[in-house]
């Protein structure tokens, strides 16, 4: 490695060992990376790299932000706003209407999550549904993906509002009359996950591919 770069060569096997934050994810223009355990290594499986590539690390031990996180700093963005809005704002800023929460752009965010994992998981397990399920639960988003942005720095809501949770310790809904279902009082948080996904999707044109790749690396966070 020379100045914070180091080369693979075309049909190279490769091996590479530094330090970095655990799951970390390196994505370059034709391949996917993700870091585990003191290794760099191909998420989509193969064991050659087809090109050269150079992959260029911040010296702080940081690398360059992914989609999700590039987009959160965008806050400004129409559709990003909505989707970091929360319905309880709808109390402090009485001029918002349903168009401008997250929760109708959550719906949509929520689809696209779940048809990327139809794809990903296709013919890849024995129980497709329920491995579909396990990524796509409120309990992830919150615990593990909302947790991994720290998306309560941006979300929009009601802090004055003492029963609005504020934090990511997932509450599983708790059970009211018949089968009906109280929402966690953290769902505001996994509704603000989808919808960052959908307006993710909107502003850059409703190209699937880069979606695909966000929800490849989100299959690697964990707690």
């Amino acid at each position: 490695m020379v100045n914070d770069k180091f080369l693979i060569k075309k049909n190279e096997n490769w091996h590479v060992t530094f330090n970095l934050p655990k799951l970390t994810a390196i994505y370059l223009d034709n391949e996917e990376y993700c870091y585990d355990e003191n290794n760099i290594y191909q998420t989509n499986g193969l064991d050659e790299v087809k090109d050269s590539l150079i992959i260029t690390l911040k010296r702080n031990g940081n690398i360059n932000m992914d989609l999700f996180e590039e987009w959160l700093n965008k806050k400004y963005n129409k559709n990003i706003k909505r989707a970091l809005t929360a319905a309880s704002y709808k109390n402090i800023d009485h001029s918002l209407s349903e168009k401008d929460i997250a929760n109708d752009l959550a719906t949509y965010g929520d689809a696209l999550i779940r048809f990327c994992y139809a794809k990903i998981l296709l013919d890849k397990c024995t129980q497709y549904s329920k491995e579909i399920e396990k990524y796509v639960t409120d309990e992830r988003f919150v615990s593990i993906i909302a947790r991994h942005y720290d998306l309560l720095k941006y979300i929009e809501f009601d802090h004055e509002d003492v029963n609005i949770v504020k934090d990511y310790d997932y509450k599983k809904p708790n059970k009211t009359s018949g089968n009906n279902k109280k929402d966690s009082p953290h769902k505001y948080i996994a509704t603000a996950v989808e919808a960052m996904v959908a307006a993710i999707y909107l502003n850059i044109g409703k190209k699937f591919k880069p979606i695909i790749k966000l929800m490849r690396y989100w299959m690697y966070l964990k707690n």
